[in-house]
């Protein structure tokens, strides 16, 4: 079992396809009124955003991510926490991608809470971006609740918090 690092962020980042034609999060669109996947991140993994959504959309995922958004304030405020709110709920699913960066975030915390309460824990996975072994990836406590998204035997799941069975990520992601 391995988690998503940055070898992982470099491949999908580079990939010549069709899927990253809409990875651009230098450049603010219209945003779905559907999406299948809201993106919960810290501002400061911005430079993995490309390879991380890349990866998302390789395995279906339509992806909600707030840089991209041209209806969100340009300074966050109440309107932009009333603009995320509505966005998640028009997501069926939320990632959260952790990393260190995770820990100051002020926006994680807020969303994942949000997530908690508008879906079931079972439509929310943590994708920890991370070098590191199951014991040593930056989470807060709260996180144990979730499920995460590894990779076994070179294939993608959701790894159910609770039971630890396994789903795979395209699967969990389209239904």
């Amino acid at each position: 079992m391995r988690y998503f690092n940055e070898s992982d962020v470099k491949n999908y980042s580079e990939r010549r396809t069709i899927i990253l034609e809409n990875c651009d999060i230098n450049k603010a669109s219209y945003v779905s009124p559907i999406c299948s996947v809201f993106l919960s991140h810290s501002s400061q993994d911005k430079p993995s955003l490309k390879g991380v959504i890349a990866f998302l959309k390789s395995l279906g995922a339509d992806v909600y991510i707030d840089l991209n958004d041209i209806t969100l304030p340009a300074k966050p405020s109440t309107e932009t926490a009333q603009k995320l709110k509505i966005q998640m709920k028009k997501c069926s699913k939320v990632i959260v991608l952790v990393s260190e960066n995770s820990r100051n975030s002020k926006w994680i915390p807020w969303e994942v809470g949000l997530a908690d309460m508008d879906k079931t824990p079972k439509k929310i996975a943590l994708l920890p971006k991370t070098e590191y072994e199951e014991a040593e990836w930056p989470k807060q406590e709260y996180m144990g609740l979730y499920n995460r998204i590894i990779q076994y035997g070179g294939l993608w799941y959701v790894q159910d918090a609770e039971t630890g069975n396994k789903t795979s990520l395209e699967y969990w992601i389209k239904s």
